[in-house]
């Protein structure tokens, strides 16, 4: 097991290098941007604060009405040491996530696969959005995390009609 003592002067020794402050601004302002061109476009759509993480993940949730009336809430999620973007189905609660992922285990999933509970699992259903995401071209990557999204959030929304 790594040293305390270890992990802080290897962790100054990046920060002295300056890139990883820069990318993780990057990151961060895209995604607030992303949020923000969400929230003016999709009004009726509730959202929640923008999670910065530890460095492992950065999301906000964006949930059509007919969702959150049911206790679930679709997340745009950034995966930071895989570098990409994810859309989940998720819950308010483990308990409310516990009791879709049983009524959708034997139901026609239109190809996506659900989650089997377990700890550390905060979504029910997801759906990778884009791997490797050129943020050189912000307008471009926000284009297709949108459409994406709402192609899932329908799918999601038709795959509900089920229960």
């Amino acid at each position: 097991m790594d040293k305390i003592s270890d992990l802080i002067t290897e962790y100054q020794l990046q920060l002295k290098k300056g890139t990883i402050q820069k990318a993780y601004r990057e990151i961060l302002g895209f995604i607030s941007g992303l949020k923000t061109h969400l929230k003016r476009t999709y009004p009726s759509f509730h959202f929640s604060g923008l999670y910065q993480g530890y460095m492992d993940m950065t999301y906000f949730s964006f949930t059509p009405e007919e969702l959150k009336e049911k206790g679930l809430k679709i997340a745009l999620v950034y995966l930071h040491e895989e570098n990409r973007f994810e859309v989940w189905l998720s819950a308010v609660n483990r308990g409310v996530a516990e009791e879709y992922i049983e009524q959708l285990k034997d139901k026609d999933t239109m190809g996506y696969r659900i989650v089997e509970a377990s700890p550390g699992v905060d979504y029910i259903i997801l759906r990778i959005l884009t791997e490797r995401p050129d943020f050189d071209d912000p307008k471009k990557l926000i284009e297709e995390i949108e459409l994406k999204s709402l192609s899932f959030i329908r799918d999601m929304t038709e795959l509900l009609k089920q229960l």
